[in-house]
């Protein structure tokens, strides 16, 4: 949809309700499957995939996005080290 795919259909239904709210102005900067390098002391060790990056008009700040009702123990890991290192909290939608 709109040039992009979607790993699977959960994406894609939260992909259409952040959609409108880009439409109604309220979300600018939508990235989709955005990723992010994991450096540690000057070497990328890894990389972190989320499912949304956007700016929050309203609350004024950036967020990121990762949707799915249960992760992996490695893909835990790749959270708190991105949350860590960007100092941004990984909001996890159901």
């Amino acid at each position: 949809m709109d040039g992009h795919s979607f790993k699977n259909e959960i994406d894609y239904r939260k992909y259409l309700g952040v959609k409108r709210l880009v439409s109604d102005g309220r979300l600018t900067g939508l990235e989709i499957y955005p990723k992010f390098p994991l450096v540690v002391r000057g070497a990328c060790v890894d990389t972190f995939e989320a499912t949304f990056k956007f700016h929050d008009a309203r609350k004024g700040e950036w967020r990121v996005v990762l949707v799915g009702a249960s992760i992996s123990k490695p893909l835990q890991t790749k959270v708190h080290l991105f949350e860590t290192l960007y100092e941004m909290p990984v909001e996890r939608w159901a």
